[in-house]
């Protein structure tokens, strides 16, 4: 839903900031030579939060006696990362960094992300106008007091 605001043709936001600074409207979705980064930035700020709780863990595990070790030794941080945090944290890099792997786990779950699939979705719901009551955007608020 963020989405649609921000790259609606009309009344997007990143539209409103660039007739503030006297640039034309893009048709973002519309258009073949946007949509694609468009739905790239999307893509990626979508899997980057996921990113980030895998890759935190992965480093919440590196063993600290290692890394004392190594500091004692008199290793530099550079060679504490590559000898010790690198190995350490490599299956989940190599994890990440297979698009195939994400596929066969999403798939296994029943979730297989379907990039087609949401662009058509965003491009149509693009051209969709917004409804005047918003009811639509937010849904029934009275289901939210428990009554």
């Amino acid at each position: 839903m963020v989405w649609r605001f921000l790259f609606n043709e009309r009344f997007g936001l990143i539209n409103q900031g660039l007739a503030a600074i006297g640039l034309g409207p893009v048709d973002w979705l519309g258009n073949p030579a946007t949509s694609i980064p468009a739905i790239l930035i999307f893509v990626t700020w979508k899997v980057f939060g996921y990113n980030m709780i895998v890759f935190t863990a992965a480093l919440a595990a590196v063993p600290q006696d290692l890394m004392e070790a190594a500091r004692l030794d008199g290793a530099s941080r550079w060679t504490r990362f590559r000898h010790v945090t690198l190995p350490a944290i490599g299956p989940t890099l190599l994890e990440r960094a297979n698009p195939g792997a994400i596929e066969t786990r999403r798939e296994s779950a029943g979730k297989l992300y379907n990039v087609s699939e949401f662009a058509a979705e965003i491009a149509l719901a693009a051209v969709e106008p917004i409804p005047a009551d918003n009811t639509r955007l937010v849904g029934d608020i009275s289901s939210f007091g428990g009554e």
